[in-house]
């Protein structure tokens, strides 16, 4: 089964893409910063890894933000688009494959019906 993410337009994963990417590099330079920070006085660190903890927590939020905005966006083209949702589409595997061990289970009586009544006829003969 295809991932959202697999039906997705390149256009729109591009988009996705050039938002993403600068909060990766924020991220990255926060942490770089953050690495360096025995470098300086005790009491200037202190108050710089509070400031960039503080940065760098913002951002990830930011991420999550975009992130969610995103599928939230895509979960209701789908919808509009009338397509079914995953779950609906696991109902219905669950559904046909009830059908078809109940199918299967019928065939199975019918077949021993039939033996059945074959060998009442050659027990009469």
């Amino acid at each position: 089964m295809a991932k959202v993410t697999d039906v997705i337009p390149d256009a729109v994963k591009e988009r996705l893409g050039a938002v993403m990417e600068p909060l990766s590099k924020v991220e990255a330079r926060i942490k770089e910063l953050t690495d360096k920070l025995p470098q300086f006085s005790q009491v200037k660190t202190d108050q710089l890894r509070k400031y960039l903890d503080d940065i760098l927590k913002r951002v990830k939020e930011a991420r999550a933000n975009v992130e969610k905005a995103f599928y939230d966006g895509i979960q209701r083209t789908f919808s509009l688009l009338n397509l079914p949702s995953k779950s609906e589409i696991d109902e219905l595997k669950n559904k046909v494959a009830k059908i078809e061990k109940d199918v299967a289970s019928l065939k199975g009586a019918k077949r021993r019906g039939r033996a059945a009544k074959v060998e009442k006829v050659e027990k009469t003969e």
